[in-house]
C-alpha cells in the first residue's frame, strides 16, 4: 500500500479506503473493528483540521494574489 501512495497509482483519498474493504475480507481485523479505527476522535480531529487548513490556505492564496 505504501507504494501505492509513493507513486500515486490510485488517488491517495482511495488509498486510504483500501485496508477497510480488505482487512475483513483477509480476516485481519473485522468490519465493526475497522470502522471502530476510521471514526475515532483523533481520526475525526485530524480530518477537520486538514480541511479547516486547506480552506485558509486557498483563501490566503486568493487574497494575495488579488492585492
Amino acid at each position: 500500500m505504501s507504494i501505492w501512495w509513493v507513486t500515486k497509482a490510485i488517488s491517495i483519498y482511495a488509498t486510504a479506503f483500501i485496508p477497510l474493504a480488505l482487512f475483513p475480507i483477509f480476516g485481519i481485523l473485522s468490519t465493526s473493528e475497522m470502522a471502530e479505527n476510521y471514526g475515532h476522535n483523533f481520526v475525526s480531529l485530524l480530518l477537520v483540521g486538514l480541511i479547516i487548513a486547506k480552506k485558509l490556505l486557498k483563501n490566503i492564496i486568493f487574497i494575495s494574489v488579488s492585492l
